[in-house]
């Protein structure tokens, strides 16, 4: 029985690994950085900016319109804040027969980008929300296409309406069916309807900037083209906005069942906005230099590279940095600018993938909006639950609190060191799917005394944890653990800091033999 006895073991120490956190592939690629200036003597590579709301980037806003095409409305309302936007014909409700015409108005801030740039490719995308199971009159019909025009008129984005719930009266300023901006400027035709490239009272141009046609539930939405790709060039060159109008074909707006439902820039949290609408621009620039670098990076890894010894800088240039990834690696690192320390040398460019950065001992707070909630009475009642993994495979359930205007908050202290994930779920309308999402985030080095005081921390739960340990894949998880602390901790001292830490590191040691 002893080989029957050897296979069990060998069995449950694999169950044990298992339950461990996901091995994370390094991310890796060519790092192109380029010293763009109007009057530089080179011509930059190809450098890609992908624009969409975040934590990193707030120029996006996202509104749908509604009403019906005789320029009478349902409801009176500025739609800003929900989590999808919706454009074509809807399928269910009727009124006197008539079914609401939706469309979508989209703003970019194009600020990240030097207004000299040559543009030879842009990139619209929207994610699809899947709405078959929604109880329709008509049921979706396929395909439809849409189409992407420049908005002419100062449209207001808006909040949500009155009370910010998408549902109220718009505020003085807000775009809604009628109005580009509710008591101040009509459209000429409802929707942004009426489209000229020459008339200068046009809502919108004539000429639409591109088309794409979406097929089934699983598409995204993209708009592409060389007359799109010209479109932002001439706005960045000038300085203004991008405006968009996205709207069904006249045909398919005429049809109950063509709406089609895309995730807003409301979707979800800031920190992981994967599914929110992206805008993508290829773009090369004159240059007072530029290089190439490889990279590799593990998880939760971060690399400076400084420019060549001797590169030129001017006042008014830009440090510009765009990545080749090999593959799609889970963790897509992030670039960083930094100021040089002195006047007259160009900054350097940080890459990493240590996403989300949280200084060990400090809470993080992750925030999502959600202002359609029918199944529930009250906001507060929503449930909208987070679980988070730890490096080690630990799990841990929490639930965001409402923190007024339909904002949930959940808070949480992580207590490893090391890439963490989170995922959060919701369903606010039983009629349609559960929403979810997610992300990462890195518990890295606080500073000074806060930093030993949080690995004091950290090692006290390890340990209490390591005591009430009853399985072998929860002993596995505590060995993991005390090992990393333990690392962390004699990095430390062979610095000659924190030498308080070395009884704690005793402990560690005295421990991990009933972990193993």
């Amino acid at each position: 029985m002893a080989w029957l006895r050897k296979r069990v073991r060998a069995w449950r120490r694999a169950w044990a690994a298992s339950s461990h956190g996901p091995g994370l592939p390094a991310a890796s690629g060519i790092a192109r950085i380029a010293a763009c200036c109007p009057d530089g003597p080179h011509a930059s590579p190809l450098l890609r900016t992908v624009l969409v709301a975040g934590a990193s980037y707030g120029g996006m806003w996202d509104t749908e319109i509604r009403g019906f095409l005789d320029r009478s409305v349902k409801f009176r309302r500025n739609v800003a804040t929900q989590y999808h936007v919706r454009a074509g014909c809807e399928g269910s409700k009727p009124q006197d027969g008539r079914y609401e015409v939706l469309r979508i108005l989209q703003r970019w801030d194009l600020g990240l980008l030097p207004r000299f740039a040559r543009v030879a490719g842009a990139r619209l995308v929207l994610r699809q929300e899947d709405t078959t199971g929604f109880p329709h009159r008509h049921p979706p019909r396929w395909p439809v296409s849409f189409y992407l025009h420049d908005v002419r008129k100062p449209w207001g984005p808006g909040r949500g309406g009155e009370r910010r719930d998408n549902q109220s009266e718009p505020e003085r300023g807000d775009a809604w069916w009628l109005e580009a901006r509710a008591g101040e400027l009509p459209w000429k035709e409802p929707g942004c309807g009426f489209a000229s490239d020459h008339d200068p009272e046009a809502d919108c141009g004539g000429e639409p900037l591109a088309w794409a046609r979406l097929g089934s539930p699983e598409e995204d939405l993209v708009f592409a083209g060389s007359r799109l790709a010209r479109h932002v060039e001439e706005a960045l060159a000038s300085r203004r906005t991008l405006d968009f109008l996205i709207r069904a074909g006249h045909e398919d707006e005429l049809v109950p069942g063509s709406v089609r439902a895309f995730f807003s820039r409301e979707l979800g949290d800031d920190l992981s906005p994967g599914k929110r609408p992206r805008l993508e621009v290829d773009w090369s620039a004159p240059a007072l230099w530029h290089e190439e670098r490889p990279f590799l990076l593990e998880p939760g890894g971060t690399t400076t590279i400084e420019p060549r010894p001797g590169a030129a800088w001017r006042e008014g240039a830009v440090l510009a940095a765009s990545l080749e990834l090999d593959g799609d690696p889970p963790l897509r690192p992030e670039t960083l600018v930094l100021e040089p320390p002195e006047a007259g040398r160009p900054p350097s460019v940080v890459l990493t993938t240590a996403l989300n950065p949280v200084p060990a001992g400090e809470e993080i707070s992750i925030a999502l909006l959600e202002t359609w909630a029918p199944d529930v009475a009250r906001p507060e009642d929503l449930e909208v639950r987070f679980a988070f993994t730890a490096p080690s495979g630990r799990r841990t359930e929490a639930r965001a609190e409402h923190a007024g205007e339909h904002r949930y908050v959940c808070r949480f202290r992580p207590d490893e060191l090391g890439v963490w994930s989170y995922a959060w779920r919701t369903r606010p309308d039983r009629r349609f799917l559960e929403q979810r999402g997610g992300g990462w985030l890195t518990v890295v080095r606080g500073r000074g005394g806060a930093h030993a005081g949080a690995l004091q921390a950290f090692a006290d739960a390890a340990l209490k944890d390591a005591w009430e340990a009853r399985d072998l894949a929860a002993r596995r998880r505590c060995h993991f653990r005390l090992v990393a602390l333990q690392r962390e901790i004699a990095s430390l001292l062979a610095a000659g800091q924190a030498p308080d830490l070395k009884e704690v590191s005793e402990r560690i040691a005295e421990v991990l033999p009933d972990v193993d």
